[in-house]
């Protein structure tokens, strides 16, 4: 009898194991980008102390599903230090970087991915920005 008790319990776990969390796919998740950039009241682009916020809706096949949000902040003459968060259908993921430019994101640019939450939890991977027909572009390749 406890024998019985014992593995319908871990066959029980087993089978909520296996459904609690989202499946990562293993292919680059692709996004076109709504985006949304503004400086922040009495901010100058560029000049030390300086900030750029956004908030972009993520969308697939014109769909909102998904979103991020960062902030970059001005360090140095057109150097930046950014963080982003990318609210994904089942999580989200966290990237950090610096970049010299002059605050706007170049059309290839890799930006490092590391943790999250839920399905992303623990995952590593980059971020690749891109502005291909006129149309921003976000591809997220887990490791």
């Amino acid at each position: 009898m406890r024998l019985a008790i014992l593995a319908t319990c871990l066959a029980l776990a087993a089978i909520s194991s296996a459904t609690a969390a989202p499946i990562v796919p293993a292919a680059p998740l692709v996004f076109d980008i709504e985006a949304h950039q503004s400086t922040l009241p009495g901010d100058t682009v560029g000049a030390v102390g300086s900030r750029i916020v956004w908030a972009d809706r993520l969308l697939q096949n014109g769909a909102a599903v998904g979103a991020d949000s960062g902030i970059c902040t001005a360090t140095g003459a057109d150097v930046f230090t950014c963080s982003v968060v990318f609210l994904l259908p089942g999580g989200t993921l966290s990237s950090v970087f610096a970049y010299d430019e002059t605050g706007a994101l170049t059309s290839g640019s890799d930006l490092p991915l590391f943790g999250g939450t839920g399905a992303y939890a623990g995952k590593t991977g980059t971020a690749t920005h891109a502005l291909a027909a006129g149309t921003p572009t976000l591809t997220i390749t887990l490791n």
